[in-house]
């Protein structure tokens, strides 16, 4: 059952729930989708986009499988826009 809850990850919990799903970040992330609403940035999408791509990690994520998973963060997550407080 999904709740109000919110969750917000960095970009590192999010490439190694990417890479290494049953990792601590990938159960996570999973239990965040299960419950609740991932929010995500465009920023932070972006960067994630582009480390996953890196041919170094090819051996866990396969290119073919990497639109499969921005694909899903994107229908699963809400976009936040963050604004800097001082």
């Amino acid at each position: 059952m999904k709740s109000d809850r919110r969750y917000a990850f960095d970009t590192n919990a999010l490439v190694s729930a990417a890479l290494f799903r049953g990792s601590t970040p990938g159960e996570a992330f999973q239990h965040a989708l299960d419950t609740g609403v991932v929010l995500l940035s465009r920023a932070t999408f972006e960067e994630i986009d582009g480390v996953i791509a890196r041919e170094k990690f090819d051996e866990y994520l396969p290119p073919e499988e990497h639109g499969a998973f921005t694909e899903a963060l994107v229908e699963q997550s809400r976009f936040a826009n963050p604004t800097e407080e001082i």
